[in-house]
């Protein structure tokens, strides 16, 4: 099964509501100019607190773990010269 395509920071935070299209214009304008990290432009003009950027990103970020199942292993004396 193909995974949906993760969404883009802006578009999270346009539909919790956190931002305006017009803020959202005004900030992506500003990484243009800069080439800036979106989040920290939103942090740095007040739009978004630190702890809303942390919440969404994490959202964003959910992957899967694998685990690899423990192989016993060999004991010390095995490797001892004969």
């Amino acid at each position: 099964m193909a995974e949906a395509p993760r969404k883009m920071l802006g578009a999270r935070l346009l539909e919790r509501g956190v931002l305006t299209e017009r803020q959202l214009e005004l900030a992506v304008r500003e990484q243009k100019r800069t080439g800036a990290m979106l989040g920290e432009i939103l942090t740095q003009l007040g739009l978004v607190t630190p702890q809303t950027l942390s919440a969404v990103l994490a959202e964003q970020a959910v992957t899967t773990v694998v685990v690899k199942p423990r192989t016993p292993r060999t004991p010390a004396s095995a490797w001892a010269p004969v």
